[in-house]
This record gives C-alpha cells, sequence and structure tokens, in this order.
C-alpha cells in the first residue's frame, strides 16, 4: 500500500494493468470508454475503504469506476490494492469496458463455485434454503433463490 499526501490538482487514477509500462500500471483516461454528454457523476463509499465514480448519461451503460485511494485524516491518502485471484479495483486496457460497466455481461457462462460445510446437529424438520452469489472480494448479492423445503429426518 502506498500513502501520499492529498493535494487539490488534477490527477488520473492509475488503475490501468499495463504489461508494457514498467511500473506495470497505467493512468485511467475515457478513450476506451464511451461517455454521452451530459453525463451525471457520483461518489460511492466502497467496501474496502475506497471511492468508486458511478457515471451516467442518457445513452449508454452506467459505469462503476474505482479510484483505488481512500481518503484519510490529516489531508493524507492511501492506495488500496486488493489481494486475491482477482484485483478488481484494477481494470486491464482489453476488458475495460466490461469491467467497468454497471450491468454486467458475459460471453460465456461464469464459473459458479458451491461451498458447503459438512457437519453439524440439525433438528428434524422442514428446512429451506436461500441462495446468494458472491464474486472474488467477497461482495454478495441479495438473495438471488429459495429452495423448496427439505425434510431432515
Amino acid at each position: 500500500m502506498s500513502y501520499g499526501t492529498l493535494v487539490q490538482k488534477y490527477c488520473s487514477f492509475k488503475n490501468i494493468y499495463d504489461k508494457t509500462n514498467i511500473e506495470g500500471f497505467s493512468y485511467f483516461n475515457t478513450n476506451n470508454i464511451i461517455i454521452g454528454y451530459p453525463s451525471d457523476i457520483k461518489i460511492q463509499n466502497s467496501y474496502d475503504g475506497s471511492v468508486n465514480l458511478i457515471i451516467t448519461d442518457n445513452t449508454n451503460n452506467p459505469l462503476l469506476i474505482n479510484s483505488r485511494f481512500s481518503a484519510l485524516d490529516l489531508n493524507k491518502y492511501k492506495i488500496i490494492s486488493r489481494f486475491g485471484k482477482n484485483n478488481s479495483n484494477i481494470y486491464e486496457k482489453d476488458t475495460i469496458v466490461s469491467s467497468t460497466s454497471l450491468y454486467k455481461t458475459y460471453s460465456k457462462f461464469p464459473n459458479l463455485e458451491c461451498n458447503l460445510n459438512y457437519g453439524g446437529n440439525l433438528k428434524v424438520g422442514r428446512y429451506a434454503f436461500y441462495i446468494k452469489y458472491s464474486d472474488q472480494d467477497g461482495n454478495e448479492t441479495n438473495i438471488a433463490a429459495e429452495s423448496k423445503l427439505v425434510n431432515v429426518y
């Protein structure tokens, strides 16, 4: 994590993964995404303390762009790097349009993994199971499905 001092000047987000750059990252710009005029930008806190920008216009799908920075006290900030298989606040040049779109679309079916815990001590009765989806960062959806009643003997 890198830290710095907040200043009142324009600076692009450094959240594009770039294999050709020595540092590994390049600055975000709007050459690869379509934003109509006029557009509206809302600021949203992300679950990890960083800041999201939600950009909407009257033509295109809304975009959600994570800035990777989190404001701290005393005019300081820190760059948030999410660890794991998929660092979802860093975008790749080839997939920036699909990665920043608030409405996710897929060209193939996503791989779903089911995590079940075995064991326990359920009392005899009828149970309903509620299914949620989560991404690799651990963000969960609302309840997506409810099972039929399951009898436990």
